[in-house]
């Protein structure tokens, strides 16, 4: 356990990036962040980054990147403000909709209260490798990215 007041002194807590779900997240202030790593690194693997965003985990990251038709495998240097500013302001907008007790989902607005008609689609691509994407019918592939490794799943039609 750490005091809130002594956290600006752990070194792992102070190197992380504002909290996507704070009511003061700032998109533009995460992509500031996100252009001080490495351009080479790849955009899923971004996300994933703490220290430019804290908050997003694998699941929505691949989600989002779904929703906002973007390659995972694209360097984050080939992708300018505005696609980063909507990557993570998408991600915010999935995470608080998930906030509740119901079951998560990306694919529509979390029933309230409820979890859902049963066998409903929850997510668009997450862990649906060699399944048919919900958009174009193309499969569901994965890639894994990042230190440590994790996979990203996508579409590979519909995010190339």
């Amino acid at each position: 356990m750490l005091r809130a007041a002594f956290a600006h002194a752990h070194p792992a807590l102070a190197a992380l990036g504002p909290d996507v779900l704070a009511p003061d997240f700032d998109a533009k202030a995460a992509v500031a962040r996100a252009r001080e790593r490495p351009p080479a690194t790849p955009v899923g693997a971004l996300l994933l980054d703490q220290r430019v965003a804290a908050g997003i985990g694998n699941i929505y990251k691949s989600e989002v990147l779904f929703l906002e038709r973007v390659d995972p495998r694209a360097p984050t240097g080939a992708l300018d403000d505005a696609t980063l500013e909507r990557l993570y302001a998408r991600a915010r907008v999935l995470m608080g909709q998930n906030l509740g007790p119901w079951r998560r989902t990306t694919t529509a607005a979390p029933p309230q209260g409820g979890l859902g008609p049963r066998g409903a689609a929850r997510v668009h691509v997450y862990r649906r490798v060699g399944q048919l994407c919900r958009a174009c019918g193309a499969t569901i592939a994965v890639a894994v990215q990042g230190d440590p490794p994790r996979r990203t799943y996508y579409c590979p039609t519909c995010q190339a």
